[in-house]
């Protein structure tokens, strides 16, 4: 489970608001690595 703190909700909303992607879904994305460490990945789509 992920939690978004309110801080970090405005600075998504900013991130759509400037990218033109209000609207879309927030998709996050984790990746394990040759190593055994985990790539986490955010970004917006559409649903």
């Amino acid at each position: 489970m992920f939690r978004i703190t309110p801080a970090a909700a405005d600075q998504i909303r900013k991130a759509a608001q400037q990218g033109g992607t209000e609207g879309m879904a927030l998709r996050l994305a984790v990746r394990e690595n040759a190593d055994g460490s985990l790539s986490y990945k955010m970004g917006f789509d559409e649903a």
